[in-house]
């Protein structure tokens, strides 16, 4: 008996089975076509959870998909942002300027999923201390000079 039966099982696998009979000889190859993966959700993760103001990290947004696979997709998504931060490819910097200290929003979407994530950016108090203490020598040797 010669045919093509198709069979669809329960988790969305097709089935395909192809016999074939001539001269009294059988033959028969079964051909599984499985459901194409769907997109199931996003992450997003830094290379630092935390940075100093002026500095970069790297982000990776990751997909992961209907059958347990995952893909880096960074290059593919959409970063944002809050006005602290600037952001180039996968690299995240923060911009120093008043305010840009704490927690910082960064945002990612992908085929149509959304997520955000937080970015600590903190200061290097050593610089900022010997930023003041030279220019408050400064200005003592100027007015003791005059």
């Amino acid at each position: 008996m010669n045919g093509v039966f198709v069979t669809l099982t329960t988790n969305n696998q097709l089935t395909v089975t192809i016999t074939s009979t001539a001269s009294g000889i059988s033959a028969s190859q079964k051909v599984n076509i499985l459901k194409p993966a769907t997109l199931s959700s996003i992450s997003l993760s830094f290379a630092e959870q935390s940075i100093y103001a002026g500095k970069s990290t790297n982000a990776v947004v990751t997909a992961t998909y209907s059958d347990g696979t995952t893909k880096n997709v960074t290059s593919e998504s959409n970063l944002t942002g809050s006005s602290y931060l600037s952001i180039s490819g996968s690299t995240v910097s923060s911009i120093k300027k008043i305010g840009c200290l704490g927690e910082q929003t960064v945002s990612a979407t992908y085929g149509g999923k959304s997520i955000s994530a937080t970015l600590t950016v903190k200061t290097d108090f050593k610089s900022i201390s010997l930023t003041c203490e030279l220019y408050c020598q400064e200005t003592r040797s100027s007015v003791s000079g005059d």
